[in-house]
Order: structure tokens, then C-alpha cells, then sequence
């Protein structure tokens, strides 16, 4: 992953009935932030990116130089306020890592953070007292929480919400789509069922732009809910991608993968003919 790529995870499938039911029944379809999915260079990614944002030019040792990066993947500078930050990322950390630890406090710095996600041996989290002085200790929570200020946790949530995973595979399917069969018209007629069910995807497009208009107006005016916390505004955001994903994106995306196969074949036929013709 590049630098300013937003990371998205695969999600389960669920059929439309079982999404409309869970949502009904008042139960996430979206985790939030898979980090446990994430390598240690994907986070590496995501912290370059907050800082940055936070006007801070970031050197990435662990990438541009690994055998001398000396317990430091990251180090953020800031001219404004002549700020260093140093960083080390580690998942499932054991005692072993403990030596990165040593290697990360052994620098000057105005804050040195150790990321851990995914859990921690009880040997390493037995250790952090003994570095608290030097060394702040930020797991999955704890970066949230520091990402809440860059904007970096919503736009997490949202790359890893049930709806942006459905719009990735609509795009993909409809991209497949139009490079196998072109854009003109295909030569077999449709049949009823493919009338039907052409309509029926219409309805949930519509469905899914008024959705999506009142969603906007629903968060771009803040009056309408007082002042909520960061975490408000991202179970909301979330909330309303998962009901847009379960009235609408669902189906269309089940529609575009049973359809597939006509389409193919309606392609197949045109080329057919094509082929035909060429022959006589």
C-alpha cells in the first residue's frame, strides 16, 4: 500500500434478507477498523499519513533503510515547533521486542510511541511501567484515538464499512463488464426475467442516491445533533453506510454477480455473430 492509500478489508457476504434482519435487529454489519488485518507496513502507512497531516515531514527509516533504522520506523519532525516524534510499530509483540523498546528510548525526543496491535505477550505488557517515563504504549484504541484529530479514524471506518466494500465490487463487476462486451448494445434481446430484474435494480439505485442525499444533509448541517464526540459522529456515519449497504448496494451487487453470466453470454453471441458474418 502507497502512501495516502486508505486500506480496506474484505468483508464476509450476506445476503440481502440476512443484512436487512441484522440491521433491523440493531446489530452492526461493519467492525470498524480491522487492524488486526493490517501488516506492520500498512501501519507504518497510516501513522506516516496522520503525522504528515499534522504538518510534521516524516523520514521512514523502517522502509528506507531497515538495517540502520536503530528501533525507529517513523521520525516526524515539525519545523513550526521544532517537535520530534519517534516511532516503532509491532504486532503481537513479545519480550523479544522488548530490545526495540530499549533501542526507542535510548533517543532524544519530545514523545516516543510504541504501537502494538493485535494483542502483546504478558511479558512485554509486564514491562511498561518500567519504560512509562520514556516510552507512551498505544494499541488499537489509543491510536483512534490520536487519529480523531487528522480525521484518519472515520475515513478508516468508512474505507471498512459493508457499503464502500459493495460499491468495490459493483465497480469491479461493471469494469469487467464493459471491457468484455463493449459499449453497444448487445444482439440478443433480453428476456423477461432480465427486464425484471433490470427494473428491480433501478429501484435500489434510487433507493441508494436518496439515501445517500439525506445522509448529506444529515451531516452537513452539525445543528441537527448538538455537539457530538468523535465517536458519535462515526457510529452515525457507519449507521447510515450500513442501512444504505442493506436497502440498496446489497442487492444491486447480487444482481450484477447472477447477472454476469447472461451478460457473458450475450457478449459471446455478438462475437458470434461477428464471426459469421466475416465467414460469409
Amino acid at each position: 500500500m502507497c502512501s495516502g492509500e486508505i486500506p480496506m478489508n474484505d468483508s464476509e457476504d450476506f445476503e440481502p434478507d440476512t443484512a436487512e434482519s441484522t440491521l433491523t435487529m440493531g446489530q452492526p454489519l461493519s467492525e470498524g477498523i480491522p487492524w488486526g488485518s493490517y501488516t506492520e507496513l500498512e501501519i507504518q502507512t497510516l501513522l506516516n499519513m496522520h503525522f504528515e497531516m499534522l504538518n510534521y515531514e516524516v523520514i521512514w527509516r523502517h522502509r528506507e533503510d531497515p538495517a540502520n533504522e536503530d528501533g525507529i520506523d517513523l521520525e516526524c519532525t515539525r519545523r513550526s515547533d521544532k517537535r520530534r516524534v519517534l516511532v516503532a510499530v509491532k504486532k503481537k509483540p513479545r519480550k523479544e521486542a522488548l530490545a526495540q523498546v530499549v533501542q526507542l528510548a535510548g533517543h532524544q525526543a519530545d514523545q516516543q510511541v510504541f504501537v502494538y496491535v493485535d494483542g502483546a505477550a504478558q511479558s512485554f505488557r509486564d514491562k511498561f511501567d518500567t519504560f512509562a517515563q520514556k516510552v507512551e504504549f498505544w494499541n488499537e484504541e489509543r491510536m483512534e484515538s490520536e487519529m480523531n484529530e487528522t480525521g484518519m479514524t472515520l475515513r478508516l471506518k468508512m474505507a471498512n464499512t459493508k457499503a464502500s466494500g459493495s460499491m468495490l465490487k459493483i465497480m469491479r463487476i461493471l469494469t469487467a463488464l464493459i471491457s468484455a462486451t463493449g459499449t453497444s448494445a448487445p444482439t440478443a434481446k433480453p428476456t423477461e426475467e432480465t427486464m425484471h430484474t433490470l427494473w428491480a435494480m433501478k429501484d435500489r439505485a434510487v433507493t441508494v442516491k436518496h439515501c445517500a442525499t439525506m445522509a448529506q444533509l444529515m451531516l452537513e448541517d452539525s445543528s441537527r445533533f448538538g455537539k457530538p464526540g468523535h465517536e458519535q459522529v462515526q457510529n452515525l456515519v457507519v449507521y447510515v453506510l450500513d442501512y444504505i449497504f442493506a436497502y440498496g448496494l446489497l442487492t444491486l451487487q447480487k444482481a450484477l454477480e447472477d447477472m454476469s453470466p447472461e451478460l457473458v453470454s450475450n457478449r459471446d453471441v455478438k462475437r458470434a455473430d461477428e464471426i459469421m458474418k466475416k465467414m460469409r
